[in-house]
């Protein structure tokens, strides 16, 4: 039953691993329906958006994709806006790596972000 046990850690750590070894992703999770927008870093018109991002989903770019990330770097400075509702935003110009992560975070309208890498 242990080995079980760790056989099972260790296979979701490593999904967790190869999901973010390519891509940057935002998760929601939070309680409520999120829009996420980057507004630094991309190309005009093509960068990263996902306007409906429920409790509980996630939405993921490739680092290498130029639409995501014009500088192609996986260290690569790029921003977002998210918010809910009518414009309520939960945080403006927040700061990513392109090879990183945003997760969003909080309920009852009392909400935040977080970055990682």
């Amino acid at each position: 039953m242990k080995r079980k046990m760790v056989l099972i850690v260790f296979l979701a750590v490593m999904l967790f691993v190869v999901d973010h070894a390519f891509s940057f992703c935002v998760y929601n999770f939070s309680d409520t329906t999120v829009a996420v927008e980057e507004v630094k870093g991309g190309k005009f018109g093509k960068s990263f958006f996902a306007s409906c991002l429920k409790p509980g989903q996630k939405a993921c770019c490739n680092w290498k994709n130029r639409d995501c990330n014009k500088e192609g770097k996986k260290d690569s400075i790029l921003k977002f806006d998210v918010y809910y509702g009518d414009y309520k935003f939960i945080c403006q110009n927040f700061p990513i790596k392109a090879g990183g992560w945003l997760v969003v975070k909080g309920k009852n309208k009392h909400y935040h972000c977080e970055a990682g890498f």
